[in-house]
């Protein structure tokens, strides 16, 4: 009988055990559904307190809320539809309004200074929020998602956006960003398909990796005079841009930077620019015309290819490298002008493009005018092209200074219709200014009545 005692008490302590084990997931599934049931609940949360009454969250308190992540949610749940932070709130915790898809409105007070990391991710119900003045940092992915934004206002208080603050919020049309924050983060606005418009505080010193990436609706963008740096991918895509505004205060245009944006008719690159990235302008279709500033040296790989509208390119004596495919496919550029200092022309970096089968073809007609013995008569015999070695003053390129190199300039000058191309017209700039003037023609019909002038023509 002892040894049956013995098995039986073993029994109902292992039946005890399990029962205990099983009581465990229904009293911790019935605490989830009281957190975000019509029941009032409350608790702490950080140095604060919180109350949900039905679907209305209150936190109260003096000090910051707690803070979350993606394994420890917060205890109100994400079935809230509104919000109210009390006065003495500092803080709202990372991860706190996490995928709160219903929640349509939040009350903050001016004792707020910073949003957490995804504080608000995908709350797709919310459509206004109002930023305080107090409010000094919008964490990453802090509003990622919302797509019923329609409008933000960032405060003259907020020194920094975090990477994909904004990212995804479709139906956002318009953006402020105030004069205190220095950087605009890594997709900050990435996707943003809806926004229209953007305004850049003037203390912005760079403008993120792919901050506005895929942007589609942005027609015009005004660079501050403050931003030195436009990174990686910063406008990649955005198709709707025609108008960017470059001040002379960027030294860094990053890789990608502008690519594919296809609106995009036309673009000055300002002496400062030191750095054009690899595909910066890659596939801007529109551009018709390009001038590289003296700034720069080395013109890397892809940075002008598909720009099949480009028609006219400037390259200065400051420029000793071409890199690989640099104008690939820019197939309505028939010629270019390469100097003298230019030591390094990367594999088809122009004249080619690729057919239907993906075949390399070369551009029918393409003409390269350069000097003897340079890297642009090298890359013209080693490609087959034709190799021109220009005359000063030699406005029709056809290697006489003849008076109708005088009617090409006055043609041009006139806004009227010119044999030559805008590269073959440049030889007529006899005071090599970099612009074509009555002058260049008066020196060259001076030349042809043997009037001494102080330039060399021929």
């Amino acid at each position: 009988m002892g040894k049956h005692t013995k098995i039986i008490s073993l029994l109902l302590s292992l039946i005890m055990v399990l029962s205990v084990f099983s009581i465990v997931p229904f009293s911790a599934v019935a605490e989830e559904i009281d957190a975000s049931s019509t029941g009032a609940r409350s608790g702490t949360t950080g140095d604060c307190t919180w109350k949900l009454d039905g679907t209305v969250l209150t936190i109260s308190g003096s000090g910051q809320m707690g803070y979350y992540d993606d394994r420890k949610r917060a205890p109100w749940g994400s079935s809230i539809t509104k919000v109210i932070l009390t006065d003495g709130v500092t803080s709202i915790g990372d991860y706190a309004f996490y995928n709160s898809m219903d929640l349509e409105s939040i009350t903050l007070p001016n004792s707020v200074t910073s949003i957490g990391d995804y504080a608000f991710y995908n709350s797709m119900d919310l459509e206004s929020i109002t930023l305080p003045n107090s409010v000094t940092s919008i964490g990453a992915y802090a509003f990622y998602g919302c797509r019923g934004l329609t409008s933000v206002t960032i405060p003259d208080s907020v020194t920094s956006i975090g990477g994909g603050a904004f990212a995804g919020c479709k139906w956002l049309t318009s953006v402020t960003i105030g004069n205190s924050v220095t950087s605009i983060g890594r997709n900050a606005f990435d996707g943003c398909t809806g926004l229209t418009s953007v305004t850049i505080g003037n203390s912005v010193t760079n403008i993120g990796e792919s901050a506005f990436v895929g942007c589609t609706g942005l027609t015009r963008v005004d660079i501050p005079d403050s931003v030195t740096k436009i990174d990686n991918d910063a406008f990649h895509g955005c198709t709707g841009l025609m108008s960017v505004n470059i001040p002379d205060s960027v030294t860094d245009i990053g890789v990608r930077a502008f690519v594919g944006c296809y609106g995009l008719t036309s673009i000055d690159i300002p002496d400062s620019v030191t750095s054009i990235g690899g595909s910066a302008f890659a596939g801007c279709e529109g551009l018709t015309s390009i001038t590289i500033p003296e700034s720069v040296t080395d013109i890397c790989d892809y940075a002008f290819s598909y720009c099949t509208g480009l028609t006219s390119v400037t390259i200065p004596d400051s420029v000793t490298s071409i890199g690989d495919k640099a104008f690939f496919y820019c197939t309505g550029l028939m010629g270019i002008v390469i100097p003298d200092s230019v030591t390094g022309i990367g594999s088809r970096a122009f004249g080619y493009y690729t057919d239907d089968q993906y075949w390399f073809q070369m551009v029918d007609g393409f003409t390269i005018y350069g000097y003897p013995g340079t890297a642009a008569e090298e890359y013209a015999n080693d490609n087959g092209f034709t190799f021109i070695i220009p005359k000063v003053g030699d406005a029709d390129g056809d290697g006489q200074i003849t008076v109708m190199d005088v009617t090409e300039v006055q043609h041009y000058l006139s806004n009227m219709s010119t044999q030559a191309d805008e590269e073959t017209l440049m030889f007529a700039d006899v005071d090599k200014n970099g612009v074509l003037e009555v002058i260049d023609a008066t020196f060259i019909l001076r030349y042809l009545a043997d009037i001494e002038i102080p330039y060399v023509i021929g």
